[in-house]
């Protein structure tokens, strides 16, 4: 019996597996503060960017994203109130666009939940930062999120009625292999015009005066 079965051999046959392989995906989260914004008003617009299943290289936030730039929806660029850095990152580049000034390269840091500031005196119209993982590395992992909350400051609006303006962002994250993945999120807000209010009232105390003898 022993024999039968040795003689018997072994059949084998090959089996593919195949390895799926989808790019990474990024949803944005917006947050607008305070809603409406009055002219002349600063407030804070808030984007998280989370890397989702994959791990990747590189995390890219682009305000705005398409359509009108800041300048346009009435907006000034007042700085950045917080900044957060994803997890495995190592460096940072911002390129700001201008309204009034000549575009310039990007400008780059490593010291970590910093970006470089604009050119003092030009107006920004919008920015694209990138933050990149150690070359060659994914070491920007899963729910890894980038944190920008922007100051911005209300242009003037005329008439009495609050306007509404859009404002999209994008994030798109990639990995070593150059895959990527684009998400997008729009927030809508209102500047309202600056009304002035007042109220006047009059009292003479004592109520009673004495008049002058002569």
């Amino acid at each position: 019996l022993l024999g039968d079965l040795l003689s018997a051999g072994v059949e084998t046959d090959e089996a593919a597996v195949r390895a799926a392989t989808v790019p990474p995906d990024v949803p944005p989260a917006r947050a607008a503060g305070d809603s409406p914004s009055v002219s002349g008003q600063t407030t804070t617009m808030s984007l998280t960017a989370t890397v989702g299943a994959q791990d990747v290289s590189e995390l890219t936030i682009r305000e705005p994203a398409s359509g009108p730039d800041l300048a346009e929806q009435g907006l000034r660029f007042a700085g950045f109130d917080s900044i957060q850095w994803p997890d495995g990152a190592v460096a940072a580049a911002i390129e700001y666009q201008y309204a009034d000034c000549a575009a310039e390269p990007a400008k780059t840091t490593t010291d970590v939940d910093t970006l470089p500031d604009p050119t003092a005196g030009c107006r920004v119209s919008g920015y694209e930062v990138t933050f990149t993982a150690p070359p060659g590395s994914d070491a920007i992992g899963s729910g890894a999120y980038a944190l920008l909350s922007m100051m911005v400051t209300a242009d003037v609006v005329e008439g009495t009625e609050p306007v509404v303006r859009s404002n999209r962002a994008d994030a798109t994250a990639t990995n070593s292999n150059n895959q990527s993945g684009t998400d997008d999120s729009t927030v809508n807000f209102q500047i309202a015009p600056l009304q002035v209010f007042t109220s006047l009232t009059k009292q003479l105390l004592p109520n009673e005066l004495w008049s002058a003898p002569g």
